[in-house]
């Protein structure tokens, strides 16, 4: 309860004797109400050249048929799926079918102050109904510049607009441009809603993918959308607010879960504290089912179990209550008394198996191979991203209860073979993937490139050369030369990409290791062999500056692993 709050409970009537009942909430409690706009020419002007610069090269009606065959392949914007198809079709009113007058960012500028009216009974076509044809906003127009982003990513080749690399990457950045404008125009009329964050989230997503997942501009926005979504209360008890109708309570979760869940993958990422606490926070899921909420003792659950949708409110839902366990876990990494976090680590680690026994079976990847599962594009993808997101729990716990990092144990070992098998099937099956809500990279640097890591480390540093955790020598060099060669060949990212460094720094060293295997005999029962160069068990002053924590894969990592006395004698492709 904030102080200003207190006075939201104050009615007119109070004051004013006989005055009406306030009208219905149209914005949450302690959101300023809109500003007068401003006589901002210069903004109207730059934003009215962004948009005839990009209708000039790409026309409105192949971006829109762009994002309608994105679409077609079972992909959406995440968040604001339910909200796309209204600003696709609003497109040709608020550009004037592509020509666009001078006055037309004005326009969509004035329409931004007009606040979003709803009461407990709107509808959401009334709703939508505000930000859409002639209603049209910069928040309409941002949503469909990040959908036109997006589909650049995940449609390699749309020869109306581009047939070349170099022409994608152009519509990308323009798209984005213009995107990133309309958002501060947004954030500088001080007018926040429901449907500006969605734009701030989706434009933060874009980002992601332009400027790569290690840029302090993608974290400072992530943090700029985190702001916004605490300004706007959505980590209270949304759904107790009788004036808001069911569909935007349902909006309100999401946006809460997904940045909840983002900012713990992006802390755990680039090792930094994570900015949304859950003490602080009513917690909440999209779909509140049994399925996903464990049943209280004695309870069995309602059997919908089976009849819930796999789609991306089942998969935000499923990645929030991940994340709410991974904070847990990087709470740990901080706890000094040794028997109270070995303690809490057996408590989390028995949640997240009976959160994955809850979890639907027809959600549940356990066993085989990706192409078993008769499923769509989405669902295959759904199937592979919810099985990460359990493993990398028990990925992070092992952490936490290692005596040394850089001496990984089996049960550490097998976790980490598991992981990066389930990306090397990812991997291979990507024209036959469509993004669920997170990229084909992002499942490569977050887990792919953590379970490599480990698994070199503790082929460099084995102390049995009879045994490797069990596993066989042909099944884990194997993953790693299928990663590496997938890297190599360009499967995964462009050079003007913005994660290339990162995953070609990464399969350089990889290969370098593999190339220094193959000039060293082997057991002959298979199992993978320590190099006689050294004894194992030590490596001496390199394993002192490694300082691993739990996230720290980046590409500092690779190039101090580079420097590993088995490796760095080695010359590295050029």
């Amino acid at each position: 309860m904030s102080s200003a709050a207190i006075f939201s409970h104050i009615s007119p009537r109070h004051h004013e004797p006989g005055s009406a009942q306030p009208e219905p909430d149209t914005v949450p409690a302690g959101v300023s109400a809109p500003a007068l706009l401003d006589n901002d020419d210069i903004a109207c002007r730059q934003g009215t050249t962004l948009i005839k610069l990009l209708l000039d090269e790409y026309p409105l009606r192949t971006l829109k048929d762009l994002v309608s065959f994105w679409l077609a392949k079972g992909i959406s914007l995440a968040h604001a799926e339910s909200l796309l198809d209204s600003c696709v079709e609003s497109m040709d009113e608020a550009l004037n079918f592509g020509q666009p007058t001078d006055t037309c960012m004005e326009h969509l500028t004035r329409n931004s102050q007009i606040p979003l009216l709803f009461n407990r009974e709107s509808t959401f076509n009334s709703y939508v109904a505000q930000f859409s044809g002639h209603n049209s906003r910069l928040e309409t127009l941002g949503i469909f510049l990040s959908a036109v982003a997006r589909a650049t990513n995940d449609v390699p080749f749309f020869p109306p607009l581009y047939k070349t690399d170099e022409d994608k990457f152009r519509l990308r950045k323009l798209a984005t441009r213009l995107s990133d404008h309309a958002l501060e125009v947004c954030l500088s009329l001080d007018c926040l809603n429901d449907l500006q964050l969605a734009f701030q989230y989706e434009n933060f997503i874009v980002h992601t993918f332009v400027d790569g997942d290690q840029s302090y501009s993608s974290w400072r926005r992530l943090g700029d959308v985190i702001a916004s979504m605490l300004a706007l209360g959505y980590h209270e008890r949304v759904e107790t607010r009788s004036r808001i109708p069911e569909f935007l309570v349902e909006l309100r979760q999401s946006a809460f879960a997904r940045i909840y869940t983002d900012d713990k993958e992006v802390s755990i990422f680039l090792g930094r504290p994570p900015r949304l606490s859950r003490r602080f926070c009513h917690f909440r899921i999209p779909i509140a089912l049994d399925s996903f909420e464990l049943p209280a003792p004695g309870t069995e659950s309602n059997g919908q179990a089976d009849a819930i949708k796999i789609d991306y409110r089942a998969g935000c839902s499923w990645a929030a209550l991940c994340a709410q366990l991974k904070e847990e876990i990087l709470e740990l990494f901080i706890e000094k008394n040794r028997e109270n976090c070995v303690q809490r680590a057996s408590i989390i680690c028995a949640r997240a198996e009976a959160q994955w026994q809850q979890l639907p079976t027809h959600m549940r990847y356990d066993v085989g191979c990706l192409n078993d599962y008769r499923r769509s594009p989405f669902e295959r993808d759904f199937l592979i991203s919810a099985r990460l997101d359990h493993i990398h729990i028990s990925f992070l716990l092992r952490f936490v209860l290692l005596n040394s990092m850089a001496q990984p144990d089996d049960e550490m070992i097998q976790i980490a073979h598991e992981m990066l098998t389930l990306v090397v099937q990812a991997v291979l099956a990507r024209d036959r993937l469509a993004n669920s809500g997170t990229g084909l990279v992002w499942k490569v640097i977050f887990y792919g490139l953590p379970a490599s890591g480990i698994i070199l480390l503790a082929i460099l540093e084995q102390r049995n050369p009879h045994h490797f955790g069990g596993l066989s020598r042909a099944k884990v060099l194997q993953n790693l030369r299928i990663l590496v060669a997938e890297i190599q060949i360009g499967a995964l990212s462009h050079p003007r990409e913005p994660n290339f460094a990162l995953l070609t720094r990464a399969a350089q060293t990889i290969e370098n290791f593999l190339d220094s295997e193959e000039r060293h005999d082997h057991h002959p029962n298979g199992q993978l062999n320590t190099h006689p160069d050294a004894p194992p068990g030590q490596m001496g002053p390199w394993a002192s500056n490694l300082n691993l924590e739990a996230w720290d894969f980046d590409l500092g990592f690779w190039e101090n692993l580079a420097e590993h006395p088995f490796l760095s004698n080695l010359e590295f492709p050029t």
